[in-house]
């Protein structure tokens, strides 16, 4: 006697599901959009009502004995693992029809390939990966139930936004002059309106602010929505000398100079990507208590 595991499932055995990826842009998922999809998939013979022929003509399958499996025998060493596999002959159903007495219309399998157009709804709002799920819809066998078809609808990259939940993130890149002036500029919206965003404080380097209410669609509705996170890159002029003292005037405050005795170093652009990486193995790992090594992260 066995014990624990799940119960063993009641009433006929089902046919496979069948799951499929199909991609959306994200306005798709903020206004909800409709794609139209075609399953191909096994249906019962209606000529011969999946059985591959006249009943008086259906007998035993020689190859599996009835059982519509088949024992498979594989020698491991000094021992022989068995297993089973679908009898391929019988397809399953443990019979078959006897040769030259077939069912021209499906050739004695008990099932033909037919084509079935679908509309896959994706609902305004919808999380990525959510699923449409088709019932019945997946392959039939003779003497199963068929499984279903369950369309994955997953999200395409943005070229400006970025989705977490119901919320919206995009960079933007600013001037110096509207980081510390004010100004403001346009964003294009995921329902194709254009929106003027004020800045209406000084702007950091990397400083993240929040438009309320403008993320993506809540529950599917219009009205209730996430919000626009709005991470800001500040784009830093060259300037000549002489802007340089205009600009030191209007802004308050001394530079900072050094000590006539102060050692002065310069600082220039190095691309760590690039440059001389030697001594990395020696720099890298630093041992810890007895033969542990520890990382860097």
């Amino acid at each position: 006697m066995f014990f624990g595991g799940g119960g063993r499932r009641r009433g006929p055995p089902r046919s496979d599901d069948v799951q499929s990826k199909i991609a959306f842009n994200l306005e798709d998922f903020f206004n909800g959009a409709t794609k139209s999809m075609a399953i191909n998939h096994d249906v019962i013979c209606e000529e011969c009502k999946g059985e591959g022929g006249p009943l008086d003509a259906i007998q035993k399958c020689e190859d599996c004995g009835g059982k519509g499996i088949q024992l498979l025998y594989e020698r491991m060493g000094p021992m022989i693992r068995q297993s089973q596999a679908p009898c391929r002959a019988c397809g399953t159903k443990g019979k078959r029809c006897a040769p030259g007495k077939q069912c021209k219309k499906c050739s004695g399998k008990g099932v033909v390939r037919e084509r079935k157009v679908v509309e896959v709804h994706l609902p305004r709002g919808a999380p990525d990966g959510h699923r449409v799920t088709f019932t019945g819809d997946a392959d039939q066998v003779p003497g199963q139930l068929p499984g279903d078809v369950i369309f994955n609808c997953v999200q395409r990259p943005h070229d400006v936004y970025t989705r977490r939940g119901d919320d919206l993130f995009m960079t933007k890149e600013i001037t110096l002059k509207e980081a510390l002036c004010g100004g403001g500029f346009y964003i294009r919206t995921l329902d194709q309106e254009e929106k003027f965003i004020q800045l209406n404080q000084t702007i950091k380097q990397d400083q993240v602010l929040a438009v309320e209410n403008e993320g993506m669609s809540r529950n599917g509705s219009m009205f209730v929505r996430g919000n626009l996170f709005i991470r800001f890159d500040i784009k830093f002029p060259t300037l000549s000398d002489a802007e340089k003292k205009i600009l030191e005037k209007a802004l308050k405050g001394d530079l900072l100079k050094p000590r006539p005795d102060s050692e002065v170093l310069s600082l220039k652009y190095i691309d760590p990507k690039t440059q001389d990486r030697r001594g990395d193995d020696e720099d890298e790992y630093e041992q810890g208590p007895g033969n542990v090594q520890c990382k860097q992260a």
